[in-house]
């Protein structure tokens, strides 16, 4: 293999040298052109001719293990991508509620829960909430997280301390 492939290289490179040496030697513009064009079509030739001496059944190549490999790679990539993605939900959902909360004056920590939509996305479904709030702050917090969040006050617990 390694012999035709070195053979395969070495005509490409002495079919290059004599298309060369020729458009050097050529005086005329006009017949340059066409010794320009003429040497492409050979070289083209010499790239394409092994083309034509494949024989198929030495090609057939099986690419089932391949596919098997990239297909657990593929999925294990999209599994790590989800977790990245359902923590970041997670922290980010947590620090606006966080801020939220400072909005109102209280101080607190916040725990998110997530589920996955249908279509496949994350989004917040439950919150705990730990923190000193008081009875007005937390249903003014409870009725933003239902309202812009769209986190039902049902699944929204709330540990004042």
């Amino acid at each position: 293999m390694i012999v035709h492939l070195a053979g395969y290289f070495i005509s490409l490179i002495a079919a290059a040298m004599l298309v060369a040496v020729a458009q050097s030697m050529i005086p005329s513009e006009k017949i340059r052109k066409i010794s320009a064009l003429t040497g492409g079509a050979l070289l083209l030739l010499c790239v394409l001719t092994p083309l034509l001496s494949l024989d198929e059944v030495r090609l057939n190549i099986d690419f089932s293990d391949f596919l098997a490999d990239s297909s657990g790679s593929i999925a294990q990539m999209q599994a790590e991508s989800d977790a990245k993605l359902d923590a970041l939900i997670k922290q980010k959902t947590a620090e606006y509620i966080s801020d939220k909360a400072s909005e109102l004056g209280a101080q607190v920590s916040t725990e998110v829960k997530t589920a996955r939509a249908e279509e496949g996305y994350f989004y917040p479904c439950g919150v705990t909430v730990t923190g000193v709030l008081s009875a007005s702050q937390e249903n003014e917090l409870s009725a933003y997280l239902a309202d812009v969040l769209s986190i039902p006050k049902e699944r929204q617990v709330f540990h004042t301390r």
